[in-house]
């Protein structure tokens, strides 16, 4: 087992992972639900939710898009958001780019490390060093194209779940970062079976 330097760019946060050839468990396959929302979560996927018990809306970009006279807008782009409507669940993707002003989103974070990581380090609300340490994974056709990394955080009494999602990107084929979850154990079923509808576009 070795120690590995992750930099989480744009996020500020230089944290360590743990490396281990043990694969990921347990695995969902993914499919989808012919009654709920669909939405666009990043670039590369789109993803459901049930209208009846939550809200959300997917990623807008305004890059790049400007006004009659060729002039930008002064417009941000909206990152991606599901939120269950008593906010005891909520799930987030896409980024703002912190070096841009107004927001332009970037799609995906730093990238896992290979093998894949068991565990993968964050910040708990203390603003201590602490690790997602239980995992749950999604595939599609046999093949792995999610992980959400997660933990109990002892120091939360409200929401006290913990996660971070890495999805198999098109354009490098690694596990980026691609969003935060934020959940209660009364609902934590309900968020995976919401990353259960993982699809690549």
């Amino acid at each position: 087992m070795k120690r590995v330097l992750i930099l989480f760019s744009g996020l500020g946060l230089a944290v360590f992972s743990c490396q281990s050839d043990q694969p990921v468990t347990p695995l969902r396959t993914t499919s989808p639900q012919n009654t709920w929302v669909t939405i666009d979560l990043n670039i590369d996927y789109s993803i459901q939710f049930p209208a009846d018990s939550y809200q959300g809306k997917g990623y807008t970009l305004y890059q790049g898009k400007g006004n009659t006279s060729g002039t930008p807008t002064n417009v941000s782009d909206i990152p991606t958001s599901i939120n269950r409507k008593d906010q005891q669940a909520n799930l987030y993707a896409t980024f703002c780019n912190p070096n841009a002003y107004p927001c332009r989103l970037i799609q995906y974070g730093q990238a896992l490390a290979s093998p894949l990581p068991k565990s993968v380090p964050y910040l708990n609300s203390k603003g201590e060093s602490s690790l997602l340490d239980h995992t749950i994974g999604f595939t599609k056709g046999g093949n792995l194209i999610g992980i959400l990394y997660y933990t109990n955080d002892p120091t939360l009494t409200l929401l006290p779940y913990r996660g971070q999602l890495y999805l198999l990107s098109n354009s490098s084929g690694s596990f980026e970062f691609a969003g935060r979850a934020i959940f209660s154990e009364t609902t934590k079923q309900e968020l995976f079976d919401i990353l259960s509808t993982l699809s690549p576009k």
